[in-house]
């Protein structure tokens, strides 16, 4: 357990502070008396940190104790890559595995719960008194010891909600036309798509933004009828479809106007994780993307006649995988850290190719715990799978290559939100309007 985090951090000091960050110190530090005192209470991180394996009664004890000390290590070094104005101490690994530690330590002698908490209090104290941590980096330390320890309840919780939320269609019929609710958060696709892309690059390449958006609705929507296409999905949309006609609508774009056709792949591939979090909130309500079947602790159930989890799958109060929960958190994870690097000035060609390779990654992985009868399997493996594969020896390829950095300055007008929000107004119409009495292709969603 100790081993990754030790070796991260020689790596991170030996590497150095990146000369791009979010500035989110807050330089507050006390200068307080009593210095060698202080400082053996700072000292006792250390201590306290060991202790607890020597004390663990059982194998359990110590499973969670490393599970716990795992995922305090990969959040906390996630947020010190994230941010390095206080390099190497936001957030503060001495609370981190302190207050982890007394946690544990907690459960195991609960009769002296007083003077653990004691302890994680001298500890802070110190930590900050000494000079070397301010207050924002054992706040943040704080929060991900936080989260490790209580990672269970915050995932039962994100569950519970996720359920709730999956089975909220709504739909109204005017006549022959029928409005579903999941229609909004496809807006918020091309509506965020258009938006961030916009305030990357700027006004003057909007056209080919806006161009960039309707190749991927059009390819999204052809390759879903391709690849999914059956008498009860007259109207699906793919992804890999809206990836095909992204890069297709950059190069028409390159063509034709004045863009470069990296700047604006780049900036497509940044915006793309976040994006694409927002959209699987309409694949929770609709149904699509989902898990396979689980157990009742590890998934959610589906209980709407409309969502295809009930109608295709016919698994009304299975308990199934949320693996749209699962995109939304790794498309977070590693989107927000190449906005970081968009802000470093990294070279356009390598923004690419890692955009590229941290989907597939995630896709592929995704893919494994997914259940949609209509996903064909090649030699074993789901179709998504072998193109995730494919998606990931491009994006290697993408970062071989030398290119222009990335322009770190944001733009936003009224013309940028104006075509943002009339791209979201044409996927509203195509991913939430429909007409149920027809059966003409493309005519309805369900």
């Amino acid at each position: 357990v100790f081993t990754p985090w030790f070796l991260l951090y020689q790596i991170l000091d030996y590497l150095g502070s990146p000369k791009g960050y979010f500035p989110i110190k807050i330089p507050i530090t006390l200068h307080l008396s009593l210095p060698f005192i202080t400082e053996n209470f700072f000292l006792l991180s250390i201590p306290i940190t060991l202790l607890y394996p020597l004390v663990a009664r059982t194998k359990t004890d110590l499973k969670e104790f490393a599970v716990t000390g795992l995922f305090g290590t990969v959040f906390g070094f996630y947020l010190m890559i994230l941010h390095d104005s206080s390099y190497l101490t936001f957030p503060s690994f001495h609370i981190i595995w302190t207050v982890i530690s007394l946690f544990t330590l907690a459960r195991l002698f609960p009769k002296v719960k007083l003077l653990w908490f004691l302890l994680g209090i001298l500890v802070a104290y110190s930590c900050v008194a000494t000079g070397p941590e301010t207050i924002s980096d054992v706040v943040a330390g704080l929060i991900v010891a936080l989260f490790a320890t209580q990672r269970q309840h915050v995932w039962k919780t994100i569950k519970r909600n996720t359920e709730r939320f999956a089975n909220s269609w709504k739909e109204w019929d005017f006549g022959s036309i029928r409005f579903l609710n999941h229609g909004f958060y496809g807006a918020l696709v091309p509506f965020f798509a258009v938006l961030l892309v916009g305030i990357m690059i700027g006004e003057e390449h909007i056209v080919a933004i806006f161009i960039v958006a309707i190749s991927t609705m059009v390819c999204s929507a052809l390759w879903a009828q391709f690849i999914e296409g059956s008498e009860k999905l007259l109207r699906p949309f793919g992804f890999y479809g809206g990836v095909l006609g992204a890069v297709l609508g950059c190069f028409i774009a390159s063509i034709f106007l004045n863009v470069s056709f990296l700047l604006i792949v780049s900036a497509t591939c940044v915006a793309a994780p976040l994006v694409q979090a927002v959209g699987r909130f309409r694949c929770l309500i609709q149904g699509c993307c989902h898990g396979a079947q689980c157990e009742s602790n590890q998934g959610i159930r589906y209980y709407h006649e409309r969502s295809r989890v009930v109608k295709l799958s016919g698994w009304k109060g299975k308990f199934v995988y949320p693996t749209p929960v699962y995109s939304i958190l790794a498309n977070m994870i590693y989107g927000v850290f190449l906005i970081k690097l968009w802000l470093n000035g990294t070279q356009l060609a390598m923004l690419i190719g890692l955009s590229f390779i941290f989907n597939g990654l995630s896709r592929f992985t995704e893919e494994s715990y997914r259940g949609e009868p209509q996903t064909p399997i090649l030699w074993k493996l789901r179709l998504y799978q072998w193109i995730a594969l494919i998606s990931i020896f491009i994006g290697a390829l993408f970062t071989t290559i030398s290119s222009p950095s990335s322009d770190p300055n944001f733009y936003l007008n009224l013309s940028i939100i104006s075509f943002a929000i009339f791209s979201g107004l044409i996927a509203l119409f195509l991913g939430g309007v429909d007409f149920p009495k027809s059966n003409k292709r493309f005519s309805r969603l369900v």
